[in-house]
C-alpha cells in the first residue's frame, strides 16, 4: 500500500468532495489528467532525441562545402588549353551544402526548442506548429509529429498548457 494516499477509512472520513485523481504523488497509470502528463514528458524527450538526430544530419552535408573548397584551392589549368568549369561547380557543391545544412540544423533547433517547451508546458501553438513541421520529414518525423498532433489536441493537455506557472503570473488580476 502507498503511504503517499490516505487509507480507505480516511477518506470515508474525509471531505467527498477532495478529487484524488489530481494529485501530485498520484499512480500515473490510473488516471487521465497523469497520463496527460506522462505523454507530454515523453514527448519532450523524444523531440531532445529527434533535434540531437537532426543536428548529427545537419552536419553532413558540410562535406559538399569542403569539397567544393578543395576544387577551389586546385591549381588553374595553364592558358590556352580548355576551358574547366571547376569554379562554378565548386561554388555550385559549396552553395547546396551550406544550405542544406542550415535547413537540418534549423529543423533540428526548431525541435530541441519544441522539446524544452514541451518539458515546460509552455507556447502550446509553437509546440502544435512545429509538429505539423516535423510531419514532413518522413517517416521517422511523421509518426513523431502525428503523436505529437493526437496528444496536444487532447482537452487535458491543453489545460496542461493554460495552467503553467509563467502564463499564471502574466494572467491579469480582476
Amino acid at each position: 500500500m502507498r503511504s503517499d494516499l490516505p487509507s480507505g477509512q480516511d477518506r470515508e472520513n474525509e471531505d467527498e468532495d477532495r478529487d484524488y485523481r489530481r494529485d501530485d504523488h498520484y499512480d500515473v497509470r490510473r488516471g487521465p489528467y497523469s497520463q496527460d502528463k506522462e505523454h507530454v514528458r515523453i514527448l519532450s524527450i523524444l523531440y531532445y532525441v529527434w533535434g540531437g538526430l537532426g543536428v548529427f544530419v545537419g552536419l553532413f552535408p558540410l562535406i559538399y562545402v569542403m569539397i567544393g573548397a578543395m576544387l577551389l584551392s586546385m591549381p588553374t589549368p595553364p592558358p590556352g588549353g580548355p576551358p574547366v568549369p571547376e569554379a562554378q561547380i565548386a561554388w555550385l557543391m559549396i552553395g547546396l551544402g551550406a544550405g542544406l545544412s542550415l535547413f537540418f540544423l534549423v529543423l533540428a533547433a526548431l525541435a530541441l526548442y519544441t522539446g524544452y517547451n514541451l518539458s515546460r508546458k509552455k507556447r502550446y501553438m509553437f509546440c502544435f506548429v512545429d509538429a505539423c513541421i516535423c510531419c514532413i520529414q518522413i517517416p521517422l518525423g511523421t509518426i513523431l509529429g502525428v503523436f505529437t498532433i493526437v496528444v496536444l489536441a487532447r482537452p487535458g493537455v491543453k489545460e496542461l498548457f493554460d495552467h503553467s506557472p509563467t502564463e499564471a503570473r502574466l494572467a491579469p488580476e480582476e
